[in-house]
């Protein structure tokens, strides 16, 4: 158990980072900017396809809608939000990695070559990474 409550205080401890180094902030504004884009983007998207599938199911975007058409709009209208929250996370989970791996590999290397003192440079070829070389100071 101390190990789990380490590892999820561990984020919170070295946040401090982000500002002692500020080119960090720089390179983590970029991700978090692009996540909350595409999550605002397809919440909105499904949450307005939902709606308006919903009202033509119930009946509620007819002229003269009665109250169980509007009551069963409402309740499919708040448990599809739910839903989708879970949803747009999961999406954004998987998304958001991807997006922001590029932006995580630089900070880390800021990060290592501040506290270790060593240079870092990435070999690259053909599109993949070949390796990684430490330079002397």
């Amino acid at each position: 158990m101390r190990h789990f409550i380490e590892g999820f205080l561990y984020p919170f401890k070295n946040i401090g980072l982000f500002f002692k180094y500020p080119k960090t902030i720089l390179y983590s504004i970029i991700p978090v900017s692009l996540n909350l884009i595409i999550y605002v983007l397809s919440f909105v998207y499904f949450f307005n396809k939902i709606m308006y599938g919903s009202g033509k199911l119930t009946g509620a975007m007819g002229p003269d809608p009665g109250f169980f058409a509007e009551f069963f709009h409402a309740v499919i209208l708040v448990v599809s939000f739910l839903i989708l929250l879970v949803l747009c996370y999961f999406i954004i989970v998987i998304v958001g990695g991807i997006v922001s791996a590029p932006f995580n590999e630089n900070i880390s290397l800021i990060i290592e070559e501040a506290l270790t003192g060593r240079k870092t440079i990435t070999i690259r070829g053909s599109g993949k990474i070949r390796g990684t070389t430490y330079l002397p100071n």
